[in-house]
């Protein structure tokens, strides 16, 4: 299974921003925080069917987001 590692959520929309090229059929979504203690499970599938957005990278670049929302995230929790 394909990890996937988010350092922080974006708290204003309650969503996390998830690179597309990260994007595999199965994801394991791992939220560095503390509200989040459990991997989070999420199809590519269903990632795909979420806004996609350009962020600004640090380099002054772009790269194509998922904005997926905690919420759906939620629905499936890997446990360990």
């Amino acid at each position: 299974m394909n990890q996937i590692l988010i350092w922080e959520p974006r708290w204003s929309t309650r969503d996390v921003l998830i690179a597309e090229h990260k994007l595999l059929t199965h994801n394991e979504v791992i939220i560095e925080h503390q509200d989040f203690p459990a991997p989070l499970y999420l199809t590519g599938k269903r990632a795909r069917e979420f806004p996609l957005e350009q962020m600004t990278t640090k380099t002054g670049g772009t790269i194509a987001v998922r904005a997926v929302p905690i919420s759906e995230l939620e629905k499936e929790v890997i446990d360990e």
